[in-house]
Parts: structure tokens; C-alpha cells; sequence
């Protein structure tokens, strides 16, 4: 079995006995598995972040996820893990792993640049350089058209682990919360399930963020909102606009608690969104 860029704790709060429904928007096809066979990959994390994953960022978070599943409210200390998990969750998943590859030809032709001028301004102090100066240029060329074309996974892996994340964790600390909570609509979830407004980020006054924790209950952050009790029940129309914006964000698959026979046409629909509130 690969490694899950969802984890199982996740996905049970979407499942009946650890059964979950798939529905795959690739090969517009619905059935229904067991959470431990879904959202997982072979070799998709090295050893030493699959580690770190399990162990620095789940396995913390995990008690503070069963305490909203369950409407009770978080410690200081339980309310970090559980933002320290929501962005590394934004970053493991396959959209993460694109989101990066797609930096990385800018990069490297900034990378490259600065290098062939390197080797040029060497050839001209030393003409007797410029054979060897001519043949580092066709090496690094070489190079860095093969890290455009296929991206080494390690810049990613950089960006899953702690080196890349304190300053989000931070953000999403500072912005308002509520635990949206449904008595009769489903949350559902994806393979890409943490939504902002991309052109916003969380920094920003306008920026809003939201993720399901369960088919019940989903975390809802804003800034510059008037305040919202912790736990606030919603009516269809909010869990309608939660699942739209979990959709929008699919890269391949949604998930279900129950049977859904409109889950794919919903996946495959490009959603108006609107703000909460």
C-alpha cells in the first residue's frame, strides 16, 4: 500500500464502519472501498516526511479533530496542531506536488541565466576557457531542460515539511474561527480538500479559508468578520457553498459518506463561489 496524502483518521469522519464512497471524475465512475484502499500513492513521500507526517503533524492534530467531531472546543495548544495540519494538508496533496512543479521552469531558467553569465563573464577574462566554458553551458542547459520537464520530487518534499510552513501556520492562527455544523446536509471531501481564494492567500484582509473535518462539521476562517459563535449551525444553503468550494477544488477524486448519485456531475460542474457571511 502507498502513502496516504490524505490520512485514514481524516477520512473516517466521512465513512460508515471505515467504508467510504469514491468518485472518480477521471473515469466518471462511483463505488464504495474501504478508507485504508483510497487517496494514497506508491513512493509519493520519502521516509524520513512520511515520519515526519505520522508523527509531527497527524498524530498531534488527531485528538483536536475528534474534539470539533464531537462540538467540544480546543486548547490553545490543540488549535496549533490542528493549523499546522490543515497546511501541511494544503501542501501533501497531489495539487500540491503540481502547484510546486509549476514554479519550477521560472526558476530554473532564472537559475540557468545567471549561470551561463557566470561561465560567459569567465570566458572572456580567460579565453582559454571558453572551450571548457562552452561545454559547462551545454551541461547546464541539459540539466536544467531536464528539471523543467520532470521536477524532482524533493522540492516539494521541502515544501510539505517544517522549513516551508511556520509563517502560514501563523496566519491561519491569527484569522477568525467557526465550526460550521450540519444536523442534515453532507460536508463532503476531495483529493485537494483546503479552499482559500488563491488570488488572496490567508494574509489578507479579505482572506477567507475553509476545509471539512467530517460529513457533520467543517472549519470555516476568516479576517476582518463580525465575530461567529465556535460552533454555528448551518442551513443547506452554507453546506452547499462548503461542498462547492471542495469540488472546485478537486484534482481527481471526491468522497462521500452515502451512496451519491449526483457526486460526479457535482465534481465536474465549474462552480460559481461565494463568500460566507
Amino acid at each position: 500500500m502507498g502513502h496516504h496524502y490524505l490520512p485514514q483518521h481524516y477520512l473516517r469522519g466521512f465513512a460508515i464502519d471505515r467504508s467510504i464512497w469514491v468518485h472518480d471524475l477521471m473515469h466518471t465512475r462511483s463505488y464504495r472501498t474501504q478508507v485504508k484502499s483510497v487517496a494514497n500513492e506508491t513512493a509519493m513521500y520519502t521516509v524520513d516526511l512520511e515520519a515526519y507526517l505520522a508523527n509531527e503533524v497527524e498524530s498531534p492534530a488527531q485528538p483536536a479533530i475528534e474534539k470539533l467531531r464531537e462540538l467540544t472546543v480546543l486548547s490553545g495548544g490543540e488549535r496549533e496542531a490542528l493549523a499546522r495540519y490543515v497546511i501541511a494538508m494544503w501542501k501533501r496533496v497531489p495539487s500540491g506536488r503540481m502547484r510546486v512543479a509549476a514554479t519550477i521552469p521560472e526558476v530554473a531558467d532564472s537559475v540557468n541565466a545567471e549561470i551561463q553569465r557566470g561561465l560567459e563573464d569567465a570566458a572572456t577574462e580567460d579565453p582559454s576557457l571558453s572551450d571548457i566554458a562552452e561545454s559547462r553551458r551545454r551541461e547546464v542547459n541539459a540539466l536544467i531542460a531536464k528539471y523543467k520537464q520532470d521536477p524532482p520530487d524533493h522540492f516539494w518534499h521541502y515544501t510539505v515539511g517544517t522549513q516551508a510552513t511556520p509563517r502560514m501556520v501563523h496566519g491561519l492562527l491569527e484569522m477568525q474561527w467557526a465550526i460550521l455544523v450540519s444536523e442534515r446536509e453532507h460536508f463532503i471531501t476531495s483529493d485537494n480538500p483546503v479552499f482559500f481564494f488563491a488570488a488572496e492567500g490567508i494574509g489578507s484582509p479579505q482572506s477567507e479559508l475553509s476545509v471539512p473535518l467530517s460529513s457533520r462539521v467543517a472549519l470555516w476562517a476568516a479576517r476582518s468578520r463580525a465575530p461567529k459563535p465556535y460552533f454555528l449551525p448551518v442551513e443547506r444553503s452554507v453546506v452547499l457553498e462548503i461542498n462547492r468550494r471542495t469540488a472546485r477544488n478537486t484534482n481527481r477524486f471526491l468522497y462521500t459518506k452515502q451512496e451519491s448519485p449526483w457526486a460526479l456531475r457535482f465534481g465536474a460542474k465549474k462552480h460559481a463561489l461565494s463568500r460566507l457571511w
